[in-house]
């Protein structure tokens, strides 16, 4: 993900207007889910991407391992 989103990793909640400062737009969540999709050989069903999967890296690790388990 940091090669897609070049962004200072924190400690704390993110809201969505702090993720869009962090340069988080919708182009880039996308760029970021095409990426994972790609790297780890799955598919991301429509009606699970949302951005609230990008909420954290833990939130992208829970919606990820669940289609590679």
């Amino acid at each position: 993900m940091v090669e897609v989103m070049p962004m200072p990793v924190r400690n704390r909640q993110t809201t969505p207007s702090d993720r869009a400062d962090n340069g988080l737009d919708s182009l880039t969540a996308v760029n970021i889910v095409v990426d994972l999709e790609q790297r780890f050989a799955v598919t991301f069903p429509d009606d699970r991407i949302m951005f609230a999967m990008l909420h954290s890296a833990r939130t992208l690790w829970n919606a990820l391992s669940e289609l590679i388990a």
